[in-house]
Formats: structure tokens, sequence, C-alpha cells
């Protein structure tokens, strides 16, 4: 219950992060390192956006129970990206 949409993009954030870094210490006549994620359910992932604060602190499954609305993760990750696509299985 306390993983939120933020949270899924922090990890996306790094990943980019790291990539850039690799690709800033190759010498420029090599190519740039690429970043590919594969999420096999982002399409179905929903998070909510904000964490509701709870009363108590000790009381986990109170605050699972206030979680608000949850929201598609994907439209949120895709910003991150220049080319997203998603496959179907049959």
């Amino acid at each position: 219950c306390t993983h939120i949409v933020s949270s899924y993009l922090l990890l996306i954030t790094h990943a980019r992060a790291i990539t850039e870094f690799f690709s800033s210490t190759r010498s420029r006549s090599t190519r740039s390192t690429s970043l590919v994620v594969f999420d096999s359910k982002l399409d179905q992932l929903k998070l909510p956006v904000l964490r509701v604060p709870t009363r108590t602190a000790f009381d986990a499954q109170q605050e699972c129970d206030n979680m608000p609305r949850s929201e598609p993760v994907a439209p949120f990750a895709r910003k991150y990206f220049d080319t997203v696509a998603t496959f179907q299985g049959r």
C-alpha cells in the first residue's frame, strides 16, 4: 500500500539518470547508451497519486483502507520515453 505513481516514476528517473551517466562517460565516437523498459502489465497498473496521511502511524491496515482512487500509471510513464509500444499476446 506504500507505492504511489511517483514511486514508479522515480524508478524510471533513476534508470534514465544511470543511462545518461554511462553515455556521458563513453568516448564521443561510440554510440550513446539506450534505456529500454519492459513492463508486461504497465497498461493495467494503477496506483494512487497521493498517499493519505494516517491518524495512527502504526496501523498499516488503516492506511491501506484509506488509500485514494488509483490512477493508470501508463500515461505518466509515457512522458519519460521517446517511443512506447504495446504488444498483446494471443
